[in-house]
């Protein structure tokens, strides 16, 4: 497949804005989910992951607050930087700057997050003690294109952290496989907000929004 920039330029916002946000729509989209996991039959692995909600599996999973980084992030602004680098400037929730890095690809993880191909990249122009020196993502999916025709918007599932060894074991296996941070396109409207929601719990998507 291959590190392509190209789906990762544009504005970015973590996932985590989605469990406080209080408009209608999204309370209706959660509401929804919890009551599909509540109802549905699922093996002892998975009824063990979802025994305490929904919203609750995501927040244990998509936390951005570690150690090192102190602010519960708002996302990314992604440009394109020199050759096939991408500069990433990581934004709190108020949309202040976190720092601005330039980062090249590192190594390929065959199966990472998601069990899909991930990419680890290194930002050598981060201090020595950012907490954004290093970072591991899937690829984003669906591809930008697919909003356009209607379908789902772009999200990603990511890592970072000060070290390398952080993130990825000698032999090359995730240190937290379970950490999964997560960012969607910010350029999208409530509804497509919604249906990511719908979707992570396979129910179907809404043509429109509810009326509550």
């Amino acid at each position: 497949m291959g590190f392509d920039r190209k789906e990762w330029i544009g504005n970015w916002e973590n996932f985590e804005l989605y469990f406080t946000d209080l408009d209608p729509a999204m309370c209706r989209a959660w509401a929804d989910a919890e009551r599909e996991i509540r109802e549905r039959k699922m093996d002892l692995i998975s009824s063990i992951l979802f025994r305490h909600g929904a919203k609750q599996f995501w927040m244990d999973g998509c936390y951005t607050v570690t150690e090192e980084n102190k602010v519960r992030l708002g996302g990314w602004h992604v440009k394109p930087a020199r050759e096939n680098d991408i500069s990433v400037e990581w934004l709190d929730e108020a949309g202040k700057s976190l720092g601005c890095y330039i980062y090249t690809l590192d190594m390929v993880l065959p199966k990472g997050l998601e069990s899909k191909e991930n990419y680890l990249l290194h930002a050598e122009n981060a201090p020595q003690d950012s907490p954004f020196a290093y970072l591991l993502s899937m690829p984003p999916m669906p591809e930008h294109a697919e909003k356009e025709k209607g379908g789902l918007i772009s999200h990603l599932h990511f890592q970072f952290g000060r070290k390398k060894e952080q993130i990825v074991k000698s032999n090359g296996k995730l240190r937290k496989p379970h950490w999964y941070a997560t960012l969607c396109d910010a350029d999208a409207t409530m509804l497509q907000r919604c249906n990511i929601v719908r979707a992570l719990h396979k129910l179907p998507v809404w043509k429109k929004l509810p009326e509550i």
